[in-house]
């Protein structure tokens, strides 16, 4: 878990749902002791933020924001990743055997909710990657005038790491992933993950 004294804020960057983008944007708009507690350093100060979910003692009553994105689109940035050192993996055994399999389900990362289970409350403000911008000016942190609110989501509305695996498509500035999608697929999808669509608000057929 990372955390700001500064704006007092407890921060869940999420792998895999734009944290490094959430991170400029919070060292734009003036964050600059952004404690990673996992580790124990600030970040970019002999290292960067954590991925892990959880409350810093002390600060278990702070607001929490927490990173998050379309399962879907999820898993297939997951695989892209790792079909760079397994070219002959298919999407379909990655997802039954691999992401879904028995062990992998008992992780916190990228299962958080198996860590959300013991805490005392989930996150109170919400960072969806499909709606970053939107998200992010909701949060009551950041008393600062337009132009520095526009400056600070640069970084948000600018995609700065597409393509890094080769076999990355994107539409626009996100990754395309419907294609690799089947109703089996999806449906094996949305039994283990059903929560997280819930949580964010997303559509079971968003695959389509």
């Amino acid at each position: 878990m990372n955390s700001s004294n500064k704006f007092k804020f407890v921060w869940w960057a999420t792998a895999g749902c734009a944290s490094r983008a959430t991170s400029q944007f919070f060292t734009s708009m003036g964050v600059d002791d952004l404690y990673n507690h996992a580790e124990g350093f600030v970040h970019g100060q002999g290292g960067s933020f954590t991925h892990k979910h959880g409350f810093p003692e002390g600060k278990e009553d702070w607001p929490v924001v927490c990173n998050l994105r379309n399962p879907y689109s999820l898993i297939v940035s997951g695989y892209l990743d790792i079909k760079v050192d397994k070219s002959n993996l298919e999407f379909s055994d990655y997802v039954k055997n691999d992401y879904f399999s028995e062990s992998s389900l008992e992780r916190t990362d990228p299962f958080f909710l198996n860590a959300w289970k013991n805490f005392h409350k989930g996150a109170d403000y919400l960072i969806r990657m499909e709606s970053m911008e939107e998200d992010l000016r909701k949060l009551p942190f950041f008393d600062v005038d337009e132009d520095r609110w526009t400056n600070s989501l640069y970084s948000v509305r600018e995609n700065f790491y597409m393509n890094e695996s080769p076999y990355d498509v994107y539409e626009g500035k996100f990754q395309k992933y419907k294609k690799y999608y089947t109703q089996e697929i999806a449906d094996v999808v949305y039994y283990h993950m059903k929560p997280y669509f819930d949580l964010g608000g997303y559509d079971r057929d968003s695959w389509k």
